[in-house]
């Protein structure tokens, strides 16, 4: 199932306030131009399917992150270098595309139990 360019649209403000993102970072995080980013939540361009698709799945992976930490200190904690992702921090790793790499990482990181 895919979301609708209004849900979409809201999506993109969510991630603006919660992880404190401009909007060149977010377009950067879907491969467009920030100018892309305005057009499409000033309806001066639609946004077309293969970026529905985008959103949505980036957003489930930032949701899953967002289980995992609190909700208050997640902009600050994907801010914070870590050594699980090479002495870079989380967000330098989603505004390089791998957000489903940083939910997988935070996953394990702090579910995994060993038997």
């Amino acid at each position: 199932m895919s979301i609708t360019e209004s849900e979409a649209k809201i999506v993109l403000e969510v991630w603006s306030v919660l992880l404190r993102i401009t909007l060149e970072e977010a377009g950067q995080i879907l491969g467009v131009s920030a100018g892309t980013i305005e057009s499409w939540l000033n309806n001066q361009l639609p946004i077309p399917p293969e970026f529905l698709g985008r959103i949505k799945s980036t957003d489930a992976s930032l949701s899953r992150v967002q289980d995992l930490i609190k909700k208050a200190s997640l902009a600050d904690v994907i801010r914070r270098p870590a050594e699980v992702f090479g002495g870079q921090t989380a967000l330098d790793w989603i505004l390089a595309g791998r957000i489903k790499d940083v939910a997988d990482a935070y996953d394990e990181g702090l579910y995994f139990q060993p038997d």
